[in-house]
């Protein structure tokens, strides 16, 4: 048996050997060798001796295995070895690589994990702290209420049982009277505080003039005695009133409210023994003032100065005050648009309208204006890099609405296309800072003197985060990189239009034409038809007059319709101003005004600040280019030399083609570009800056460009064009008020102090809540008609 068994394994082992002695590094011993391992032991050179028990053997005879080798122990040459070590090491390296994706999952898993327990537990702080400042405010109101109500009874039980209330004439219960004392208290409750409540039982005039008589009784610290024939019940009243003025019995709003409240609800009470004529008399006499203004006109004059959405707001409030406004600005035509060489419409900077705009809506909804045929939809912005499309930022309207910021995150995960998982969650770091930053003064301050840079540092967010989206975001919302940029500011832009609620963030544009056309000029026209508002173009104001601790009047320059040359005009008598300018115009108005530098240092810190350099150009292909949004950010271009860059397809948003191309005919895509932080570029000529756009930024961003040739093109730089909200320095940024009484601020700059506004965008919504303001703060210090009702804003005060 086992000499038959030989020529098998001759036959077997002859080919292996041959085939190894072929390879040039195998001689035919050593050939012999390797096949003598394989086999299981080593064969000597010359006969092929069987030196193994045939048995094992046996399984080998299987045709069947011996050509398809399974294993090393049946492999039977060279070339079915190195077929199963390539099988082994594919398996292996398959293996690896199921092993590093099942790795990177669990740390992807693991990563989710930890973000949305830290999401949570932000929330949960968050939440908490929301929730305790708004027990606070529910804990003050209803103080409030009680005072008020108490301060009624005790007006009622000290003056009778009967009395002629707000001038009616009548004579009411002392159950009636105390009903209709709580109802005005009410309404004053809700105008001093701003809230919308609206009395069906009490006109708005009269409602209106027991709001401004009582707080001329509070800022006066007059009895209110003094209105009405001495009597044992109204001294009696005298004396509860005293008491709920004085500082030291009460906090200073239940001393408010209390006084307030006491007003409404007996302002010039009366006795049984005083006739109803008498009393419709004295309370006239205390509840409307005469009509005249402080310096015996019959309209308070007042000079705005500045025709933003500042100015135009205080304007608004003015006029509807019944003030006789002049509105001065530098622009030849206030509310007119520009236009190019060839005659093409043109604006500065590309502006959005965010949802929460309440203010701005309600102004243009007083006008006639629709909002329909004034915006857009809501819609997406897009963040290009050189590397090609970034992230997009979605629309939230219509998706489930959710606690904030879990909304936010969650609609906005997948938008991200290069940033890694672990990166998009470390912004959950600034969580803490949200809460944090506005929880006193103290707190703000130090925050502002941090700069955005070293708060995402403290919060641990990640460099690519940083670099990627939160840079470029900043660079065109607050125009300066965030080593640049206040921290406290940062997180107020942040937390309001990102963090505060889902849909803050959403935002569209004009549908035709630009804001100063289609949005100002109307606002200007309504003013001018409906309160007399005079408008002054191409006026540069040189200089305010000071007497008497007031300012009486200014001095402009403007251009003489005759001869054409500037010359200075001087305005008189003025009871009041308002400076709605940024710190490069405060810087010129206070060269001419010594008398207000010196009593004003405020202002003069706030001219110390300096303005941010912007360009703007506008670019008109031979061809349509389709983008995948109409409004995008250039992020992290080396060729932007440090500067923001938007870039926003008018063609997409404004269906009047025609429009946009002026008198020649339309052709293709219309781009507007904005630079911000561009004083590296503002030294380019134009032909560069077209270069640089056309050639290199838009391509990269949307490769369609490349095929797209510019027809027409114009760029405009505007030095110091925006405000700069620099580390330290919110202590120098104006105050709605001023050491002047009748001399007030208005702008997205200014500071509203205990009258901060929900508005803190640093927008056009806020620079037109300020001027509503302004206005508002010359009324409640009487320097105004008293009998005019304050601008009543849209949305909430906030603390600080």
């Amino acid at each position: 048996m086992p000499h038959l068994l030989v020529e098998p394994l001759q036959a077997r082992c002859g080919p292996i050997l041959g085939e190894m002695a072929a390879w040039p590094s195998c001689s035919t011993r050593n050939a012999r060798s390797q096949a003598g391992v394989f086999l299981g032991s080593e064969i000597p050179s010359g006969a092929g001796l069987l030196l193994r028990p045939a048995s094992s053997f046996l399984p080998d005879l299987d045709p069947g295995r011996l050509q398809h080798p399974t294993s090393f122990s049946e492999a039977t040459t060279a070339s079915d070895r190195a077929q199963l070590l390539q099988a082994e090491v594919e398996a292996a390296r398959d293996a690896a690589d199921t092993a590093e994706e099942e790795a990177e999952a669990a740390e992807h898993a693991e990563l989710l994990v930890v973000g949305l327990a830290t999401i949570f537990t932000g929330l949960a702080w968050f939440t908490t702290y929301k929730t305790w400042q708004l027990y606070q405010r529910w804990l003050a109101m209803k103080r409030r209420k009680a005072l008020c109500v108490g301060a009624a009874r005790v007006v009622t039980r000290c003056c009778g049982d009967a009395a002629v209330v707000a001038g009616q004439g009548t004579l009411v219960g002392r159950s009636a009277d105390r009903k209709l004392a709580r109802m005005l208290a009410q309404e004053l409750d809700s105008r001093a505080g701003q809230l919308r409540t609206v009395d069906h039982r009490l006109s708005l005039t009269r409602s209106n003039m027991l709001l401004a008589s009582a707080m001329e009784i509070h800022q006066a610290r007059m009895p209110l005695a003094r209105s009405v024939a001495p009597t044992p019940s109204t001294h009696r009243a005298t004396a509860h009133i005293q008491r709920a003025m004085d500082p030291s019995a009460h906090g200073k709003d239940g001393q408010i409210f209390l006084c307030a409240s006491l007003a409404c609800s007996g302002m010039a009470l009366a006795t049984r023994s005083r006739s109803r004529q008498q009393s419709r008399h004295v309370l006239q006499a205390q509840a409307s003032p005469a009509a005249e203004g402080e310096k015996g006109r019959s309209r308070p004059r007042v000079a705005v100065v500045g025709a933003g959405w500042g100015g135009l707001g205080a304007a608004k409030a003015l006029c509807e005050n019944g003030c006789e406004v002049t509105l001065l600005d530098g622009t030849p035509q206030p509310g007119s648009g520009m236009q190019t060489p060839s005659g093409k419409p043109f604006e500065a900077g590309t502006r959005g309208f965010w949802r929460d705009y309440p203010n701005m809506n309600a102004t243009l909804a007083e006008i006639g204006l629709d909002e329909s045929e004034l915006f857009t939809d809501f819609t997406e912005s897009a963040f290009y890099s050189p590397d090609g499309l970034e992230a997009t930022a979605p629309v939230f309207a219509g998706a489930p609405e959710l606690p904030s910021p879990l909304g936010q995150v969650i609609a906005s995960f997948s938008r991200f296309r290069r940033l890694p998982l672990a990166d998009r969650l470390s912004i959950t770091g600034l969580l803490l800072a949200m809460v944090d930053f506005t929880r006193d003064a103290k707190t703000f301050e130090a925050y502002d003197r941090m700069t955005a840079h070293e708060l995402f540092l403290r919060a641990g967010l990640s460099q690519r985060l940083v670099d990627d989206f939160l840079k470029p975001t900043l660079l065109v919302g607050l125009f300066k990189p965030p080593e640049e940029l206040s921290a406290a500011v940062t997180m107020e832009l942040l937390y309001f239009y990102a963090l505060a609620h889902q849909t803050s963030f959403d935002v569209r544009w004009l549908k035709k034409g630009t804001v100063s056309e289609t949005l100002m000029c109307p606002v200007i026209n309504h003013l001018v038809e409906q309160h007399g508002l005079t408008v002054k173009g191409g006026s540069f104001v040189e200089g305010l007059e000071v007497a008497d601790g007031e300012v009486t009047g200014l001095r402009y320059r403007s251009r003489s319709a005759g001869s054409g040359s500037m010359q200075t005009v001087q305005m008189e008598d003025l009871d009041a101003v308002v400076l709605a300018l940024g710190a490069g115009g405060l810087r010129a108005v206070l060269r001419g005004s010594p008398e207000v530098a010196k009593v004003c240092p405020n202002l003069t810190s706030a001219g110390s600040l300096q303005g941010i350099d912007v360009m703007s150009v506008r670019i008109w292909f031979d061809r349509k280019v389709a983008t995948q949004a109409s409004a995008n950010v250039f992020a992290k271009f080396s060729a932007l030399r440090g500067a923001g860059g938007t870039f926003f397809m008018l063609d997409q948003l404004q269906a009047d083609q025609q429009a946009l191309w002026g008198e020649d005919e339309p052709q293709g895509s219309v781009v507007a570009c904005d630079f911000y932080n561009a004083g590296a570029l503002l030294a380019l000529p134009d032909e560069e800056i077209i270069r640089l756009l056309a050639d290199e930024l838009l391509p990269s961003a949307v490769p369609e460009f490349r095929s797209a040739k510019v027809v027409d093109s114009h760029a405009m730089r505007f030095p110091g064009g925006v405000s700069w909200f620099s580390p330290g320095s919110f202590k120098s940024r104006p105050t709605t008020e001023t050491p002047l009484r009748n001399l007030v601020c208005a702008g997205d700059w200014v500071r509203l102090g205990s009258r901060e506004h929900g508005a803190k965008g640093l927008c056009q919504e806020r620079a037109l809540v300020t001027g509503l303001e302004a206005a508002n703060s010359l009324a409640r210090r009487g320097i105004l008609d008293k009998r005019r009702p304050q601008h009543v804003l849209q949305g909430t005060y906030l603390s600080r």
